[in-house]
C-alpha cells in the first residue's frame, strides 16, 4: 500500500509485524503526523489530458461528446475559464442545441 487509507476518521496501513494470521485483517491506528499530507488547495486547473468544451451554438459547458455538464464538474470548468487569462476552450456540437446541427 503506497499511501494510507482513512476509515472512520482513522488512518490505516499495512501491518509490517507479520503477526496477523492468514485471511485476517489488522487495522492499526496511525498518528496523522506520520504522513506527509498537504492541505487541499483549489487550483482551478484541468486534470492531465482533460480539455474544456463549450457548445458552439449556445455556449453551455459540455463534455467532448456534447453532453451537458452539471454541478461540480460544470462549476470547475467555469472557474477554469474565469480564472485563467487565456484558457483553452474547444467548441463542440452540444446536444443542448441538437436542432441547430
Amino acid at each position: 500500500m503506497s499511501v494510507p487509507y482513512e476509515l472512520l476518521g482513522n488512518y490505516i496501513g499495512e501491518d509490517y509485524t507479520k503477526t496477523v494470521p492468514m485471511d485476517r485483517i489488522s487495522v492499526i491506528d496511525y498518528d496523522t503526523s506520520e504522513f506527509n499530507y498537504s492541505n487541499y488547495e483549489e487550483t482551478f486547473d484541468l486534470y492531465d489530458g482533460e480539455q474544456a468544451y463549450r457548445c458552439g451554438f449556445c455556449g453551455r459547458i459540455v463534455d467532448g461528446n456534447g453532453n451537458e455538464l452539471y454541478d461540480e464538474e460544470r462549476n470547475r470548468i467555469i472557474r477554469y475559464i474565469e480564472n485563467f487569462e487565456n484558457p483553452i476552450v474547444n467548441n463542440a456540437y452540444g446536444k443542448c442545441c441538437r436542432d441547430k446541427w
